[in-house]
């Protein structure tokens, strides 16, 4: 099982969902832990993992990386799949 780790900006984005959306945050972390090969590799940024969230009010992404040395899914970014990638090329990683 691998431990899936979250940056302060990771923690500060979930606080602004409701509790249904950070439910299925939730369920979608523990399947990282499971299988962090899960996400898929998005075009153009190396290193970094992208895994589809599905809410009510639609659909979200996890960027990640994987450490395996500590065996750690570090979740890098979060957010709707309409502001990922923009959001992403403004944080400046990958």
């Amino acid at each position: 099982m691998w431990r899936v780790e979250g940056t302060r900006r990771v923690a500060k984005r979930l606080a602004r969902f409701g509790r249904r959306i950070r439910e299925r945050y939730d369920r979608a972390f523990a399947r990282l832990a499971e299988d962090p090969l899960a996400g898929e590799l998005p075009s153009g940024y190396e290193g970094l993992r992208s895994f589809p969230v599905t809410t009510p009010g639609g659909e979200h992404r996890i960027i990640y990386q994987i450490k395996p040395e500590g065996q750690v899914v570090l979740v890098v970014l979060v957010g709707t799949r309409e502001e990922i990638y923009r959001l992403l090329e403004r944080s400046g990683i990958g």
